[in-house]
């Protein structure tokens, strides 16, 4: 990704508070200011963390997945983990009041050891339902996408559903 559009992209999130702690480097802006850069695993983390907190590990994974496999086959997505995970309206998370806990959250927590975990295991688990998903969604809501005639649910974790598209993007 070229520099300048990592800068509108972190300029996008810029309500985020990044702790110390994930920030690897720094850039200036053209306005002076400095721009914090994040590793590209810690926004799949931080993802991870906001989308499936509460979800059972194989929840976790799952999300993970989806993450990976938007990235490979760019399905709503430029191949990276940020130009995936920050594309506006496809991680609720980071349009609501999660990115803020997702971002503060501590490298030692437990949280976060088991998000890294479940984004260390998407990388390997490839015969599970999900495997091919590139959408979800929680119970509780009802995306007009899920009708559509490509689009075919194929694993239910926690409580969130999760589909494989033959579309190609949405």
């Amino acid at each position: 990704m070229r520099l300048v559009s990592l800068i509108a992209v972190l300029s996008a999130v810029s309500a985020v508070i990044l702790p110390t702690h994930i920030v690897t480097a720094s850039v200036e802006t053209r306005e002076g200011g400095w721009m914090p850069i994040v590793q590209q695993d810690h926004w799949a983390i931080m993802t991870i963390i906001g989308e499936a907190a509460s979800e059972p590990f194989a929840g976790q994974v799952a999300v993970a997945r989806v993450i990976r496999n938007r990235m490979q086959w760019r399905y709503s997505s430029d191949g990276t983990v940020i130009g995936t995970v920050l594309r506006a309206k496809q991680f609720s998370m980071w349009d609501d009041k999660a990115r803020l806990y997702a971002a503060n959250i501590e490298l030692d927590s437990e949280e976060y050891s088991v998000a890294a975990a479940a984004w260390y295991e998407s990388s390997l688990v490839l015969d599970d339902p999900w495997a091919d998903a590139v959408l979800y969604h929680t119970k509780s809501v009802f995306p007009s996408w899920r009708d559509a005639a490509t689009v075919k649910k194929v694993a239910t974790v926690g409580a969130h559903i999760f589909y494989t598209d033959q579309g190609g993007g949405i």
